[in-house]
This record gives structure tokens, sequence and C-alpha cells, in this order.
């Protein structure tokens, strides 16, 4: 009889359950079943469900949040508590969600996200989102595993501010955020900082301000790898168009939008470790009184911690404008005392008009060099400007090279060394025997149609991200600029006979039948952002990244 009563109280008990839900029993095999705003709200009221697993099942309108509780909007799934279950939001949409709870910590949609838990597949739609500290969309800190998911909400805090989560501790993979972000002191386009783990396939196209501001992340003790940010990052400290400050490698990741701050780098504001496979292209201004560091690439490298600390850029290249007050380098700024850098098989491009020299305005260390790299910046001011370097005493150059004509610098080194054997003019520094011992078969390419006929990076022509789908690829392609202002051209090795330009939501733009090899392609009437272009061969086709700038 006692047996019985408990199979009933326990079978009553799970049915009243499930009916707060939609459906399910909130295991793995059969998860509570998320299809209404009033889902969300039970599972928000209810800790003792936070271990659980839940599947979203369709679309849910979230924008009646916006009037709860005295307008202070939904209330954070976990409240002070971590969710530590799987919650999969299936591909469907939140849309219009609120927070407004100004004197709250970790504002999202779910407050901080456990170790052991997982949030996958979340798209979340409009909507806004405003706490205290640690807010992001999605959540305010996440230590476990967060994948495929997406959000368009603006976001403001007064500290820790992230497009789609403010601490990231456990990494995160194949996911965007789209919305602006505001905070006092670190933020991010798509997370605030990010402390653990691997920051991968991701980007942001939100602009950013506050002190410490990326496009991408604030900070980052994190390997950010196959990134991008689009967005424009203003604010103090160290601001940087993809990362703030980063500790760890940075690698296959671009940023495109303008910087504007005290040390600010076109990619990381402050760096204390290796870039690789990297460029940035947008606008770099310094505005600190006393003198920042102001970097087409990066802005300032290193800590000055102890004497051997060491750190390269390789395989990169910048093409924004860099004007402003501090320092003043094409790919970089300056670096610290005590850090030995080198710059390998790079290049710079961008125009300072106020002056700075043409790839790094300052080396703060002996020993450091430059090798296999470039410069053809326009040089202004009335300072004194190096083709390559501004000031460095024992820098080593090894065949590096620069534009006597565009950067009007006839010396490599401002500080002191006045050797002029890397100086070439115009005409030369586009035909390839001019850079002697550069490794043309795998890292440098040459092309009149391509970056004004100066060699441009293999690793950086316009070839795919890895977590791009490439259907029966059937030749190699080269394309560029990456970003391109009106056209951008186009290298195959077998003729394209069509091609079709498409949006990153997969609309049709425009499409053509140029039956050649070699062909440019009008972009100018695109909006700012990244497209596709699928090119038509006659045994296959192949699909690149495109972006307008």
């Amino acid at each position: 009889m006692n047996k019985f009563y408990f199979l009933l109280l326990s079978i009553v008990s799970t049915l009243c359950l499930a009916q707060n839900y939609s459906g399910g029993s909130g295991t793995a095999i059969d998860p509570y079943k998320i299809s209404t705003l009033e889902d969300l709200k039970y599972l928000s009221e209810h800790s003792s469900e936070l271990g659980k697993n839940f599947i979203q099942t369709l679309d849910i309108d979230a924008s009646a949040t916006a009037t709860w509780d005295f307008n202070r909007g939904f209330y954070t799934i976990g409240g002070s508590n971590s969710f530590y279950g799987t919650y999969d939001g299936g591909g469907y949409k939140i849309i219009g969600m609120v927070v407004n709870r100004s004197s709250n910590m970790y504002g999202g949609m779910f407050a901080s996200l456990s170790s052991s838990g997982t949030l996958k597949n979340i798209n979340l739609v409009g909507g806004s989102f405003y706490a205290d500290m640690y807010v992001g969309s999605l959540a305010g800190e996440t230590l476990g595993k967060v994948i495929n998911c997406s959000s368009s909400a603006n976001v403001k805090a007064s500290k820790y501010g992230g497009g789609l989560i403010a601490v990231i501790k456990g990494g995160i993979s194949n996911c965007h955020a789209t919305g602006k972000v505001e905070a006092g002191s670190t933020a991010g386009g798509l997370a605030a900082s990010a402390g653990g783990g691997v920051i991968s396939n991701c980007y942001a196209t939100g602009n950013v301000s506050g002190s410490g501001a990326g496009g991408l992340l604030g900070g980052s003790s994190s390997n950010v790898i196959n990134c991008y940010a689009t967005g424009n990052v203003s604010g103090s400290g160290s601001v940087g168009g993809l990362i703030g400050s980063a500790s760890k490698l940075v690698s296959d990741s671009y940023a495109t939008g303008n910087v504007f701050g005290d040390h600010a780098g076109g990619l990381i504001g402050w760096m204390f470790d290796d870039v690789t496979k990297c460029y940035a292209t947008g606008n770099v201004k310094g505005f600190a009184l006393g003198g920042g560091s102001v970097g087409g690439l990066v802005g300032i490298i290193g800590h000055g911690f102890g004497s051997g600390s060491f750190s390269s850029i390789s395989l990169s290249y910048s093409t924004g404008t860099v004007s402003g007050n501090g320092v003043k380098g094409g790919i970089l700024g300056q670096s610290n005392t005590r850090q030995i850098i080198s710059i390998s098989n790079s290049y710079s491009r961008s125009n300072m008009p106020e002056g700075g020299s043409g790839l790094v305005g300052s080396f703060g260390q002996s020993g450091s060099s430059i090798t296999r790299s470039y410069a053809t910046g326009q040089l202004g001011g009335n300072t004194t400007n190096g083709g390559l370097l501004g000031s460095g005493m024992g820098t080593i150059y090894d065949r590096a090279y620069w534009d006597y004509e565009t950067t009007g610098s006839q010396i490599a080194d401002a500080s002191g060394w006045t050797s002029t054997d890397g100086a070439r003019a115009t005409q030369a520094m586009k035909i390839q025997s001019t850079f002697v011992n550069w490794d043309f078969a795998s890292i440098w390419s040459i092309d009149p149609l391509i970056n004004d006929g100066y060699p441009y990076l293999k690793s950086n022509s316009g070839t795919l991200s890895t977590n791009e789908k490439v259907i029966n690829s059937v030749a190699e392609v080269k394309i560029y600029p990456i970003p391109a202002n009106n056209h951008v051209y186009i290298s195959s090795e077998a003729s394209v006979l069509k091609y079709t330009v498409s949006d990153m939501q997969g609309r049709l733009m425009n499409e053509g039948f140029p039956n050649s090899k070699k062909f440019d392609v009008d972009i100018s009437y695109l909006n700012k952002g990244v497209y596709f272009i699928n090119l038509v061969y006659s045994n296959g086709n192949d699909s690149k990244k495109i972006i307008r700038n």
C-alpha cells in the first residue's frame, strides 16, 4: 500500500511539474520543452530547475517583459545561483527580451553558467539589457560551454558589459553579437572579458564604447582564433578594434572598425603575447593628453616585468589611417622596455598625416627585429619619420623595405640608424626581385591587380575561415582587397563562369557572368558589412568571404 502511495505521489508530482512547461521531464533524453514566455518565466522563478535539461521548440515573443516587475523586466534565470543544466535553443528566436535592473549584478537571460552547464543554439533578437555589473544579453558569466549562440540586443553596464556575455571563463565557439555595447569600464562587442578556454569562430559587429573596450573582447587571457569585429570602438585606456588588451595568442582574426582611445590599435590596444595571420583596416586615433601609443594593428606591446620577455607579430598587416596624440606606427605604436619584439612577414600601408613611422613608432628594448616586412604609408607632420622605425637603438633589420616615395623618408630609423639599404622607389616595390630571399612560394604573392601591385600575404588574401563551408573547391582563388570600398579583384586558376554575391542571411545581392580567370566585381552598392561571393566553375563551385568597408 505504501509503495503504491509513493508511486502515485511521484507520478502526480511529475505531471504537475511538467504542466509548468510545454512538455518533457527535464532529462537529457526528454528535456523540458520551452515554447512560451510563461515557460521561461517559470524557469526564472524556480531555482530547483537549474540543473535540468531544456529545449526550445518555437520562437518566443518576449517583448512583454519590458513592463514586468514595475518595468524592471525579465528576472534573470538563476538570480544569485548558477545554471548547471543544458538549454538548447533549437535555433529558435527569443524576441525583444528586456532586463532593466540598474542595481543588479549578472544581468542577462541567464545570471551565470557553471562549469557543468551548456548553453547552445540560442538566438536573442532585439531587446535590451541594463544592469550594474557583469551584463551580457545571454549571461553575466559563463564557465561552461557556450556554442552557436547569437544576440542583436543592446547592452549597457557600469562595469563589464558584453554583447553576448559579460565574463567568459570556459571558452566559446561559433557565436556572434551585433548589438551596441556601452560600459563605464571593460566593454566588448561579444564579451567584456575572456579568461579561460578558447574563443573561436566568433564575431561582433556592433559599436562599443567604454574604458578598456574592444570590438570583440574588452580584455582577453584566452587564445583567440578565427574571429572578427567590424564595429567602431572608443574609450579611454587600452582600446582595440578586436580586443582592448590581450595576454594570449591572437591568430587568423581581423577588425575593420575605427578605433579611438589612449593606447589604441586597429586590432589590439595593449598586447602581451603574439599575433599571427591577422589584419586591421579601420582608422585609429589616439587622444591621450600625456601621450599614448597608436598603431595600425597594435597600440602597445609588453608589461616590462623582468628581462627577456618576447612577443611577435607575423603574417599580418594594417591599412587604416593612424593619427592623434602619442607614439605612432603603421603596425605597432611602441613596445615597453625589457620586451623584445619580432616583426616578420608583415606590412603596413597605413597613412599617418600627423607624423609617425612606417612600421613601428618605438622599440623599447634592443635586440628587437624587423624581418621580411615593408611599409608604404604616407608620413606627414613636422617630425622626423623613419621609413620603418621611429626610435629603438640596436634594432635588427633583415630584408625589410619601405617605399621612400610614398613615405617621404630616406632613412629606415629616425633614431639614428640612417641606412638606406631598404629604401626603394614605388615601381621597385612592385617587382618580386626587389624582395631578396622572401618566400613567394608559400607566404607572399605579387600581382599588379592586387594590393596596388605591392606584395600581399597569401594567408590574408580572402581565404575562408574554418567555420565557413567550401563546396567542391576546384581552384586556387585570390580576392583583394579585403575589405574593399568599391571593387574587389578576383584572380583564379580556372575560368569563373558565374558569380553571385549574397549577404550573411543568404539573400542574393548581385550576380555576373565573367567567363574569365581575372575580373573585378562592383560592390559599391552594398552597405558596409560581410558578404559571400560564390564562384561557379565548369566542374564545381567555391565560396569566399568579402567585406564592404
